[in-house]
């Protein structure tokens, strides 16, 4: 019964409490508190986002490149990038994602708009997009062609493989002591 009369006596003062003047200013406190909070997860999200997981940007980089894009490019980069399955858009996005942050440009922020009040730094980009993916396809090929050339390798070695047995064997009787001859001759 008096555990009863506490917790009633408790609630009576939390609601006259919150109701008081100073109510107001601890819940200006508590929204400061959550505001600094909500800021601080958000900078650690984006770090994360930005360090660890690395968010594709190839769809969004692909859809600006069809549409807000479509002018500042040229058309054999247009179409060799709405060719590219969904794999290579997401390699080639992520290194140009890479190239363009080491140069302090944004991919993201290009397909957001932010280079939209700034010609000058946009066709600087624009053109820079253009000559790394000219670039890139031709590190591409080369990697395709050694690819093929180890293959090519690979297939041979097999036959080479064959040819040692047969030369290891052919030693092997040479080596035969001369006794084990005279006696087959005998």
């Amino acid at each position: 019964m008096t555990l009863l009369f506490f917790i009633i006596i408790a609630v009576a003062i939390g609601y006259f409490f919150a109701r008081s003047r100073e109510s107001q200013s601890i819940r200006d406190s508590a929204g400061k508190t959550a505001s600094s909070s909500r800021s601080w997860s958000g900078r650690a999200e984006d770090w994360w986002q930005s360090r660890i997981m690395k968010r594709s940007v190839a769809g969004p980089f692909k859809t600006w490149a069809a549409g807000a894009g479509n002018d500042l490019l040229p058309e054999d980069f247009k179409s060799w990038l709405a060719g590219l399955s969904d794999q290579d858009a997401r390699d080639f996005t992520q290194a140009l994602d890479s190239y363009s942050s080491d140069l302090g440009y944004s991919l993201k922020d290009l397909v957001d708009g932010e280079y939209a009040n700034k010609p000058a730094l946009m066709s600087v980009f624009v053109e820079a997009i253009v000559v790394y993916s000219q670039e890139f396809r031709k590190a591409k090929e080369v990697d395709e062609v050694d690819e093929v050339a180890e293959a090519a390798i690979e297939d041979e070695e097999p036959e080479a493989e064959k040819a040692k047995p047969a030369a290891r064997q052919s030693s092997r009787r040479r080596k035969q002591p001369p006794a084990e001859t005279s006696e087959a001759a005998a």
